[in-house]
């Protein structure tokens, strides 16, 4: 039996109200549990396209199989495109798929977002006046001005190819003084960006470079595990973000 139809039993004399009760019990249970075959029990056509629609978009949201948007009538089917080129633009680095986005809101986050990863890699400071979103505008910023310190020492004399960065201390201990540290602090590095592991960079002596070691991890991970959640529809590899408003927006992704 579907939840609430007990209730609608109880209607004897007026088959109309009885039908429509029937009618709100199964969209609301349909809607709680993503079965289009429950909208297709709905006689009132309205409602019944109207849940039909909704729980279509929710699928295709959750399962990342936007296809299922040619299956959305009314306005959710703009809103359903909108969310499959939002995840493709985040998916692929892709500003084009951004372009495609009606709803401005959602249009703007992605190109802030796209813009902001894209100038990060590029390593160009200029790239980050791409982007609008202030509060993403510093961080752009931040990460590229910090990052150049990392390069300096990624050139210093301490980084020889003679040297085992797979173990910091045993590796670098033919060194001494200033260099052995940087050494060390360079294998601290390079083993947190290999591993996505932020407890590398804890280890790290030198406090700028052991801010731009967290900011890389954080970059690498964020991008990693989103990209992975979104292409395989796999909710668990949100949890990995180290970054708490997009482990938040990953779940709205990949529900």
């Amino acid at each position: 039996m579907i939840q609430g139809d007990g209730d609608c039993d109880q209607i004897l004399f007026d088959s109309d109200l009885k039908q429509a009760c029937l009618d709100q019990n199964y969209y609301q249970n349909a809607l709680s549990s993503n079965d289009s075959s429950l909208c297709l029990k709905i006689e009132q056509e309205a409602l019944r396209e109207d849940c039909l629609a909704r729980v279509y978009y929710e699928l295709a949201r959750q399962t990342g199989n936007y296809d299922m948007c040619d299956q959305v009538r009314g306005p959710l089917q703009q809103s359903c495109l909108d969310q499959k080129n939002y995840s493709a633009a985040i998916e692929n680095q892709q500003l084009t798929l951004c372009e495609s986005i009606i709803e401005p809101t959602l249009k703007q986050t992605c190109f802030d977002e796209v813009q902001f990863v894209l100038a990060v890699e590029s390593g160009e400071l200029s790239s980050c006046n791409n982007v609008v979103n202030a509060t993403l505008l510093a961080r752009c910023r931040e990460r590229i001005q910090s990052r150049q310190v990392y390069q300096d020492l990624a050139r210093s004399d301490a980084l020889t190819p003679q040297v085992n960065y797979s173990d910091p201390k045993s590796g670098c201990a033919a060194l001494s003084g200033t260099r052995q540290s940087e050494c060390e602090d360079k294998a601290q590095f390079l083993l947190a960006t290999q591993k996505l592991d932020l407890t590398f960079c804890q280890n790290i002596k030198n406090a700028t470079m052991k801010s731009e070691c967290t900011n890389t991890v954080t970059l690498q991970a964020n991008s990693t595990w989103l990209r992975r959640a979104l292409s395989e529809s796999n909710a668990d590899f949100c949890n990995r973000i180290l970054s708490a408003d997009l482990v938040s927006l990953c779940h709205t992704q990949v529900q």
